[in-house]
């Protein structure tokens, strides 16, 4: 092939890969999954830009674990998957803890590796490799690794920048999902998943209380709820379990707290609660108590029996504010003091 035709060649290679990342973009932000957008982009690879392998992992770090282990290419189910330690050791390790690139070229005894990894690596005689770091919301969530035959030779300049391109795409196709998920259907009155009342709905019935309250002189509480081991979950045992646990929480609280008051999800892990017909009066201790029994006993959680942890932030109507937003605020506040001196029930 001569100089200018292999150009050309070149050019429309890049130009073929520069389109399949944006059809491969399109695509993954109509994922419906976490599970769904990780298989997309560990076939990526493999499928557009011809590599032998690519395994994409994603991690817990604070329990050391690894969530996800997905392999594509020629031999995959015969790749074991890896524990901790053996991460640490190698490229992976390196690349998370830098947070940045790693680049391998073929037939290397990388220094960034341990002995035993550079031993393993020597003994399956692969070419180049990249393990590109994946940040979601700015914290370590997990690694894409892809591989070359010996033949295939290193990766170039332009392949690095397409896989650094494709996990640019990938972090936010799941950033897009996890921030759905966080702020349920505001623009519709009830959650899909819990099927509780959203914060628009919610809002809405503590103005009514405000206005009958103000009629009738009746003090009404108002409690922010705050799931303090769900962020935990999710990372343990993935969303869908993290799913569960919502549900379950949102079931106990129904059952404690029954019309005409009001359960409300107004955050990813955050509840409101809405009690106009206060027991004992103007006293909420009787009501917060209740809130924080259902977190009494464990929920099931993949087969487990979770201890699950909750804070509670109180506002009373007309003590603490004679306004929706005075009172909101004021709950607000009392849960943050709760959080900051572990105390779940706030200042009540």
């Amino acid at each position: 092939m001569d100089g200018p035709t292999r150009v050309l060649a070149l050019a429309r290679q890049a130009l073929l890969r520069t389109q399949a990342l944006y059809d491969l973009a399109r695509t993954l932000t109509q994922a419906g999954s976490e599970d769904d957008v990780l298989h997309r982009v560990v076939s990526a690879p493999t499928t557009l830009l011809g590599v032998h392998r690519a395994v994409l992992i994603t991690l817990n770090p604070e329990a050391e674990l690894v969530r996800h282990f997905l392999v594509a290419g020629p031999g995959a189910r015969y790749v074991q998957r890896p524990d901790w330690e053996e991460l640490q050791g190698g490229l992976t390790g390196w690349a998370l803890r830098e947070r940045r690139v790693a680049v391998s070229p073929a037939n290397y005894l990388d220094p960034r590796e341990s002995p035993a990894v550079q031993a393993r690596r020597q003994q399956t005689q692969c070419g180049g490799i990249v393990v590109l770091p994946l940040l979601l919301d700015g914290a370590v969530y997990g690694t894409l690794t892809v591989i070359h035959t010996p033949q295939a030779g290193d990766f170039s300049d332009d392949e690095v920048a397409w896989l650094e391109a494709l996990t640019f795409q990938a972090m936010a196709a799941l950033e897009g999902l996890r921030h759905a998920r966080e702020q349920p259907q505001m623009a519709a009155p009830f959650d899909g998943l819990t099927g509780l009342p959203t914060a628009l709905l919610a809002d809405d019935r503590l103005r009514q209380a405000v206005a009958r309250s103000r009629a009738t002189h009746a003090p009404f509480a108002l409690l922010l709820v705050d799931i303090g081991s769900l962020t935990e979950v999710n990372g343990r045992y993935g969303r869908a379990s993290g799913d569960a646990l919502l549900t379950q929480v949102a079931a106990r609280l129904q059952d404690v707290v029954r019309p005409p008051n009001t359960v409300a999800r107004r955050s990813g892990d955050g509840f409101m609660v809405l009690v106009e017909d206060l027991p004992g009066g103007s006293d909420a201790r009787g009501v917060t108590a209740l809130i924080l029994g259902v977190f009494g006993a464990p929920f099931e959680v993949s087969g487990e029996a979770l201890r699950v942890t909750a804070s509670v932030g109180v506002a009373l109507f007309p003590v603490d504010g004679t306004d929706p937003a005075s009172l909101q605020q004021r709950a607000q506040v009392t849960l943050q003091q709760g959080k900051a001196l572990g105390d779940p029930a706030g200042d009540t």
